[in-house]
C-alpha cells in the first residue's frame, strides 16, 4: 500500500499529540511503547492503533506536537526495514491535515 495519501486530523490522542487518519485507513500518531522492545517517542504510519509492533513506518521522534515535515522514516519494504525520506506536506486549509509523500 502507498504511503501517499492525504491524512485528515482526527484529534488529539490521550498523550496530547494529534492523530492523522487517511481515506484508505492509516494512521499517523505518536505511538506510545505498545510492545516489549522499549522503543516508545516515534511518530507511525499504521493502518491500526497501538498494534503491538506492526506498523508501515516510523521515525524516532521527541516532538510530539506536530510530527517531521521532512525526515528519514524507517518503512517496513519486502526485504525488511529501510530508511526511506518522507516529506509531509500541509493540504490546503480547508483540508488541514498532513500528507506523507515518500
Amino acid at each position: 500500500m502507498s504511503l501517499t495519501q492525504d491524512y485528515f486530523y482526527l484529534g488529539n490522542t490521550e498523550n496530547g499529540s494529534p492523530m492523522y487518519r487517511s481515506a484508505a485507513g492509516q494512521y499517523i500518531y505518536y505511538g506510545p511503547d505498545c510492545t516489549s522492545d522499549g522503543q516508545g517517542n516515534k511518530w507511525i504510519i499504521s493502518p491500526a492503533l497501538c498494534s503491538s509492533g506492526y506498523y508501515d513506518a516510523y521515525v524516532t521522534s521527541v516532538h510530539i506536537g506536530m510530527p517531521p515535515s521532512r525526515d528519514a522514516w524507517f518503512m517496513s519494504c519486502s526485504d525488511g526495514w529501510r530508511e526511506v525520506n518522507i516529506t509531509l506536506l500541509p493540504l490546503p486549509p480547508t483540508m488541514a491535515a498532513p500528507v506523507a509523500v515518500p
